[in-house]
């Protein structure tokens, strides 16, 4: 079984409890190793602040470690993240662009809070 989600995560703790009632656990090792691989994966500490909903969310982006100055931070980020809300002659287009941004610096080194909104 290969594990890459939260729900194939459910299926193989499941399967492991079925096992281990019908009592052929021991057999099952290179499930456990599996379930622990992905429970001990780095996690990305990119994460969402608020969530509007509909029709908006603020996000906290880490930018790359090569990025040692403020302005670099800025620039990779107008390259790399910036949305720009583009005119239609159509209304709510399901666009996304960005509202505001705000570089930081914490944990040595840079990263962003990037509000986005959606034309809706």
């Amino acid at each position: 079984m290969n594990i890459r989600s939260s729900r194939d995560l459910r299926c193989a703790y499941d399967l492991l409890l079925f096992a281990k009632e019908m009592g052929h656990e021991k057999k099952f090792d290179q499930l456990k190793r599996e379930i622990r691989a992905y429970n001990h994966r780095p996690q990305r500490e990119e994460r969402v602040i608020k969530d509007d909903g509909m029709d908006g969310c603020i996000v906290l982006i880490q930018l790359p470690e090569r990025i040692k100055t403020k302005e670099g931070a800025h620039d990779y980020f107008m390259d790399t993240e910036y949305r720009e809300c583009r005119p239609s002659m159509y209304d709510c287009t399901g666009q996304i662009f960005t509202n505001w941004f705000k570089i930081i610096f914490r944990h040595g080194r840079f990263w962003a809070y990037h509000s986005m909104g959606m034309d809706v």
